[in-house]
């Protein structure tokens, strides 16, 4: 019993998910379900209306052409619902995976930055498409051959009871034999059907990270290792959707062979009865007919059950991520207006990956408003880590950070984000236009807005010389424009939220002498502007700050101007060395 339940569970978690999703759209499951029922149930009165009201006299044409006459009439019935039926479990399949996507997708952008750190983006997209692709086939598919054979499979049983109860029992004893090998064999059959789609998901993650890394592979010249590295995988998924179609071939020809044998010795059976006279000719041909679609029921039935067995695996990664918090909407407060004062308070931090490895200890630190501070150190020394804490895309393991006073653990995380500007050192640039992606720091900004951000970045000089200027299409990752100009325009979607607060991450790493000095008059110009943390290794933008900081083995190991650093701090010393002397050679 309980292997039973084991086995039916999947199918019933897949059921469930169906149902659940369909609730949004009772109008389309209402067509389907009357579509399928009207059709199935002119299919179940085709035999009767060939047999006629006393069997197929062939001395009477006018009889005969009546039942024809009828045939006709049922069959166009039957055409007409099928299509009604077609359209609306269509409809619905299309609806219904289209909300999921939209909900998976609104649920995976919400999850922390560590959930997206440990889950391949490749691996994301396969259950985005995929895996509801699978649910939409047996919307499509499995669902409607379900209910259509299930009602035909009662309605035939009923239909050989009425035409000779011995022969119905008969058949009705043949049809469990059918569903053995199913039973016995759907627990390999999920299995397999698991392990192929994990594997397919490997050559996906494989061909994503060559192709998202082309130049590192055209540097290398590793296309032939890559080719051999994406059919490893293949041959390896190959290998599982064999083991896949074997056992559903060979569970699916055992059940025809059983189901055929049974009808094959109930037709013989009837055959008797004709010749002893206990059944006439007529009513083993209707007996006949309704067998047949007994069988074909009943193996749509089983096809249906194994279809849903191979989708439960897809069933399950999405339901595992449909449960995922909303992590995003525990917070209710909202951000009204910063003055800029922050303050970090014994901030200890770690990476959920390597919880033996603290980045940050009881780490202390003010800035006051309007105050520009270079956060300096060796790479690894938590520097980045910082800005991120900021921005609540990690949680702080001990300590609070604080904003003008309040505690940013209360504040929702998409508040803060919105008050704070950031520029990060490797710029996300979206294959959208120039103009759409610096108006992606500031929604409602105006095209005055986005065109003033860009001259104070620099941008807006390439920007005017592009085709289509600013609505040329960057392409995939801003293909079309050099690190130099991606970095601008990052630069200037940051500049067009005006913040009061503003995190850069070495900003200006990919910029020439001219622009970088184009934008250090803007961030650091006369006035107090926003309050400024910006994580630094070229002199010139540490020299650019009015206070510095230098982070050491996760906590702040001196701090003050760059002449002062110079005399009490031998780290700092040490850190700025080559580029002075760069500088005096």
């Amino acid at each position: 019993m309980n292997r039973a339940l084991e086995k039916a569970m999947p199918v019933a978690r897949t059921l469930r998910l169906l149902a659940s999703l369909s609730r949004n759209h009772l109008p389309l499951l209402a067509g389907a379900l009357t579509s399928i029922v009207v059709a199935t149930t002119f299919a179940l009165a085709v035999p009767i209306a060939a047999r006629g009201n006393r069997g197929l006299d062939l001395n009477s044409l006018e009889k005969i052409d009546n039942i024809f006459l009828t045939l006709a009439l049922i069959s166009v019935a039957i055409g007409v619902a099928t299509a009604m039926r077609v359209y609306f479990i269509n409809r619905l399949a299309d609806e219904v995976t289209n909300d999921l996507r939209g909900q998976l997708f609104s649920r995976l952008l919400v999850q922390p930055l560590e959930f997206h750190q440990q889950q391949p983006s490749t691996e994301l997209l396969s259950r985005l498409t995929s895996d509801i692709e699978h649910l939409r086939i047996a919307i499509g598919v499995s669902f409607s051959v379900a209910i259509r054979s299930g009602i035909m499979l009662a309605g035939a049983v009923t239909m050989l009871f009425i035409t000779d109860p011995g022969l119905a029992l008969l058949t009705i004893a043949a049809i469990p034999f059918a569903s053995v090998p199913i039973a016995v064999g759907s627990k390999h059959l999920r299995t397999s059907a698991r392990d192929y789609n994990d594997l397919l998901a490997q050559s996906r993650v494989v061909a994503a990270e060559a192709l998202g890394h082309i130049r590192a592979v055209k540097d290398f010249a590793r296309e032939p290792f890559e080719t051999e590295r994406h059919a490893a995988t293949l041959n390896a998924s190959v290998s599982g959707a064999r083991r896949r179609t074997t056992w559903q071939s060979v569970l699916t020809a055992l059940s025809l062979i059983v189901m055929l044998l049974g009808i094959t010795a109930v037709l013989w059976t009837g055959t008797h009865k004709v010749m002893d006279r206990t059944l006439s000719a007529g009513q083993l041909g209707q007996f006949a007919m309704y067998a047949v679609m007994c069988g074909m029921a009943a193996a749509a039935l089983l096809d249906t059950w194994g279809a849903l067995q191979r989708s439960a695996g897809a069933t399950d990664r999405i339901t595992a991520f449909g449960d995922l918090p909303h992590h995003e909407a525990q917070e209710t407060r909202l951000v009204q207006a910063l003055q800029g004062c922050i303050r970090f308070e014994n901030v200890d931090f770690w990476y959920a990956a390597a919880p033996d490895r603290p980045v940050l200890r009881r780490l202390n630190l003010d800035i006051a408003k309007g105050e520009k501070v270079a956060i300096v150190g060796a790479s690894g020394a938590g520097k980045s880590t910082l800005l991120s804490l900021l921005l609540r895309l990690h949680p702080v393991r001990a300590g609070a950070i604080f904003i003008d006073g309040h505690d940013i653990s209360t504040f929702q995380p998409a508040s803060i984000r919105n008050a704070i500007g950031t520029i990060s050192q490797a710029p996300a640039i979206f294959g959208r236009s120039v103009l759409e992606n610096i108006r992606y720091g500031k929604l409602d900004a105006t095209d005055e807005d986005v065109r003033n951000a860009a001259v104070s970045s620099g941008a807006d000089a390439f920007i005017s010389e592009l085709p289509a200027g600013y609505d040329e299409p960057l392409g995939e990752r801003g293909a079309r424009l050099s690190g130099g100009q991606q970095q601008r325009v990052a630069i200037a979607r940051a500049l067009l939220k005006r913040a009061d607060i503003l995190l850069l991450d070495e900003p200006t790493s990919a910029l020439d002498s001219h622009a970088e000095q184009a934008v250090h008059d803007h961030v650091f110009g006369t006035g107090t502007g926003p309050t400024t943390l910006i994580v630094a290794h070229r002199l010139q933008t540490i020299l650019a700050a009015d206070r510095i900081v230098l982070i050491d083995e996760g906590a702040v190991a001196a701090t003050g101007s760059h002449e002062e650093l110079l005399i009490r701090s031998a780290r700092y010393r040490d850190l700025i060395r080559p580029q002075m002397q760069a500088m005096v050679e």
